[in-house]
């Protein structure tokens, strides 16, 4: 009888169009994960409190069933788009591309950190803070092809981070294209999605499936050597086990090879200004939710999601007070972290803006070798439809088609 090995298991997932039903076993795709817990069934202990004259126990019964448990993952393009469209509860918005005949623009001008209009507006366009662009078809070839992430934004000008990401022209270039990625963002009302989820243990021929799953989170962790790494969690329904030709239950899922990315390379925007100082990064966005035990089944009729936090943490080589005095002040900066692949441009990117953080407090140890590193978490809040910016907590906004 063969045995189950850690590694040779594949996790495959796919929507429920009804929660806790299993969908058709086409069309699902496989988790690119990395060691982790896993999905496990777990149930309440229902202990009998019958006294006994030989002073012994009564057997105890399983009561209602919940699922729930982590997967580890790394950064890669496509990879994990559905689960980060179920975690922030919207639906991507397909890739955008402004031209000089979207809403009037006319024609532009560039200079070292903008993009000017000389008519029209950016953000009828649909342009928004927190976007990554790429410009084609400018008649300085320096500034085409390259990801440019959006800082500000009024009608007319189009702010960018970065030191210098573009090359002056003051001429007016009345042909350009201007490609924002696809984008995800938190909406009014939330769109809220529960997947059938497999794990097929390949070596003994055999599969969990657990059902009525929601994604309730991820971490994104990065350090100066490392993949970013990330952590999703999971709270579903129910379970049960398949063998011989029932597993596996999908069949022919789409599966991913992207390279994964890391940090080593990526832009890290705080308040503007891209920082060089990070020795460690970590963002959480985490859902409340929780199943609900009921009588007369041992499955919760529904998994239970509510409110949403976001925060994190840098380890930042202390150069100056001002993180110290933001903290102090309780100053807000905007965040935006831009991974991209390995390649020649343009490169494929995945990009998180947060729009409104505020650090929690600034440590530092005395003494030892080295730089001296501040601790500093952040908590973030939701920005307002204004001047351009999107009404959400998070956007992601990736090339990935």
């Amino acid at each position: 009888m063969p045995l189950q090995s850690a590694k040779n298991v594949i996790v495959n997932f796919k929507p429920e169009a009804t929660f806790n039903t299993a969908p058709g076993v086409s069309g699902s795709k496989t988790l690119r994960y990395t060691p982790s817990a896993g999905l496990n069934l777990k149930t309440a202990t229902i202990r009998s409190n019958e006294q006994r004259s030989d002073a012994l126990q009564t057997m105890g019964r399983n009561g209602s069933r919940s699922v729930d448990g982590t997967y580890g993952a790394e950064v890669s393009l496509s990879s994990h788009d559905d689960i980060y469209e179920a975690v922030v509860r919207g639906t991507y918005a397909a890739a955008l591309v402004v031209t000089e005949a979207t809403a009037g623009l006319t024609s532009i001008t560039t200079t070292a950190t903008t993009i000017v209009a000389s008519a029209g507006s950016w953000i009828t366009a649909g342009l928004r803070v927190g976007d990554v662009v790429r410009l084609t078809n400018h008649s300085t070839p320096a500034n085409n092809s390259v990801n440019l992430r959006i800082r500000a934004l009024t009608a007319l000008v189009m702010t960018l981070h970065g030191v210098a990401p573009l090359t002056l022209n003051a001429s007016a270039d009345t042909t350009f294209t201007i490609t924002r990625g696809k984008k995800v963002i938190n909406p009014a009302t939330p769109t809220k999605r529960t997947f059938y989820i497999e794990q097929n243990n390949v070596d003994i021929d055999a599969s969990q499936l657990f059902g009525g799953c929601r994604f309730t989170g991820f971490k994104l962790n990065g350090t100066p050597d490392g993949v970013a790494a990330l952590e999703f969690t999971v709270l579903g329904a129910s379970s049960t086990n398949v063998t011989g030709a029932a597993a596996p239950y999908y069949t022919a899922p789409t599966t991913f090879n992207t390279t994964p990315l890391v940090f080593a390379d990526a832009r890290i925007s705080v308040g503007g200004i891209d920082i060089a100082v990070a020795t460690a990064f970590e963002l959480t966005y985490a859902i409340n939710a929780a199943t609900q035990p009921v009588v007369g089944s041992v499955t919760s009729p529904d998994v239970f999601d509510n409110d949403v936090t976001l925060s994190g943490s840098f380890s930042l080589i202390r150069e100056d007070f001002i993180n110290l005095n933001a903290f102090t002040n309780e100053t807000e900066f905007e965040l935006h972290i831009l991974l991209t692949e390995p390649t020649v441009e343009p490169k494929g990117y995945i990009s998180f803006y947060v729009p409104r953080i505020k650090f929690t407090g600034i440590d530092a140890s005395l003494g030892g070798d080295g730089a001296m590193v501040e601790s500093a978490p952040f908590q973030c809040g939701a920005q307002a439809a204004t001047g351009g910016n999107d009404a959400t907590m998070l956007t992601i906004c990736t090339s990935a088609v």
